[in-house]
């Protein structure tokens, strides 16, 4: 068993030169700082080993390789070929695709990647095999990628971060503690989500067309389930369910769920009072259960907090409803642009003594109120430039307007600085209409939260 080394200073220069003259039972070894080269496994049964300084080395397994073997800390990147590969990890960051045959894939000891490409395949894929020909059994690996065809699939993920692509038929997928990617593809999918891991992202989970299942973990979870009749259950963790397109039934769990229409193509009208089906928008009807928060569309919105508990409602961009529950209920503002000029929210129901703003920015005082003015739908940018100056909105605060002439007297309006420059500025600070509010006087700055 013979050791031939590569490197510039050696007798071969490349791991092509070597694998000329090596041996089954041999193991080629790279120099400290050997990069980038990619050539192809000729010999069967070699080792090849190298530092984590030995970079950009791409192997694939030449006809009739069946087992590869790599030593050292290299992050070295393997391609199997059609046969049945038996193909094992150093210690280092491998990378390890395989695509076709009955494969056995060790990681080794380092965070390594599997990229299971079967999108080819049109059998069942089962325990990553598509009953036929192709699959793969694998250990020692924390990452993985998988593609996969046409088959009804049934998939388990080890974990670590995961992406998992299925095509058409109807899939199972199940995914270990981790950050998941997981694109179920056309077909009737059920996928349950692990654990994701504070600080390291969330579980993505998209069930794709079809009437999907899907099921978030104990961690961060994002639920979409695209067109279809969808089910998505929100697991212990945080939660955002879009059922999207189709009737869809939205349950939050144990955790804390929001219902989030952001990519929604049409403004939506949502109820947290309710629990029965409503009808969200021509697109959409969902039925909610244990859903704390609400996430609008950037078009005009109607959202409604439920009549007890504590609600989170962030409108979005559009001239939105918002209307205040019975509870401790938070109004959630992340942009200017959520709140402006001529397309400002209303808040109705707004209750100073329970409810909140939660701004991007912290709110430094309330100043006084402007008891009086003009104030029209059709000039209101101007209007307020005039009412509300410098003396009227400082710096970092807040300030009450209430009109009495112009065709919104009678109505109560929030300014809230969100600029460089004290007084209000036309789509540079927030305006948000308080209707049938309580308390409003007795606004503080401790009101707005960050």
């Amino acid at each position: 068993m013979a050791i031939l080394k590569v490197g510039p200073n050696e007798i071969y220069h490349t791991i092509a030169a070597a694998m000329a003259h090596v041996l089954a039972g041999d193991t080629i070894s790279l120099d400290a700082g050997y990069n980038d080269e990619t050539t192809v496994v000729s010999v069967d049964n070699i080792s090849i080993t190298g530092t984590s300084s030995s970079t950009n080395i791409d192997l694939t397994l030449g006809a009739g390789i069946d087992a590869l073997t790599l030593l050292g800390t290299a992050p070295i990147f393997v391609h199997d070929n059609s046969g049945n590969n038996t193909i094992i990890g150093n210690a280092g960051a491998n990378i390890i695709e395989v695509s076709g045959g009955a494969d056995v894939v060790n990681g080794g000891g380092g965070n390594d990647r599997l990229i299971v490409d079967y999108a080819a395949a049109t059998g069942t894929i089962g325990g990553i095999t598509d009953g036929g020909t192709n699959s793969v059994t694998f250990t020692h690996v924390r990452n993985e990628t998988i593609l996969t065809g046409s088959g009804n699939d049934t998939i388990t993920a080890g974990n670590g971060s995961n992406v998992i692509e299925t095509g058409l038929g109807n899939d199972t997928i199940t995914s270990g503690t981790g950050k998941n990617s997981i694109q179920g593809g056309s077909g009737n999918d059920t996928i349950t989500a692990g654990n994701s891991i504070a600080g390291n992202g969330i579980d993505h989970i998209n069930g794709d067309q079809g009437n999907d299942t899907l099921t978030g973990g104990s961690g961060y979870n994002y639920l979409d389930g695209s067109s279809g009749n969808d089910t998505l259950n929100g697991g212990a963790g945080i939660s955002l369910l879009a059922g999207g397109s189709g009737n869809n039934i939205l349950n939050g769990g144990t955790g804390d769920s929001s219902a989030d229409y952001f990519d929604s193509t049409v403004g939506v009208t949502v109820s947290l009072a309710l629990a029965t089906a409503q009808h969200v928008s021509a697109l959409q009807t969902d039925t909610l259960n244990s859903i704390e928060n609400l996430i609008g569309s950037s078009y005009n919105d109607t959202l409604t907090a439920s009549t007890s508990g504590a609600n989170v409602l962030t409108g979005g961009a559009g001239a939105d409803h918002l209307i205040a529950g019975g509870g401790h209920d938070t109004f959630n503002y992340t942009q200017v642009q959520d709140s402006t000029s001529t397309t400002y929210d209303t808040i109705t129901g707004f209750n100073a003594a329970l409810d909140k703003f939660q701004l991007w920015f912290a709110v430094g005082g309330i100043d006084k109120e402007v008891a009086s003015g003009y104030l029209s739908a059709s000039t209101l940018d101007a209007n307020l430039a005039t009412a509300i100056g410098v003396h009227q909105l400082a710096a970092h605060d807040a300030v009450l307007f209430a009109p009495t002439s112009g065709t919104l007297k009678g109505d109560t309006f929030l300014i809230v600085y969100a600029n460089g420059h004290a007084g209000y500025q036309a789509g540079q600070d927030l305006v948000i209409e308080l209707a049938h509010g309580a308390h409003e006087l007795s606004l503080s700055a401790s009101d707005f939260i960050v």
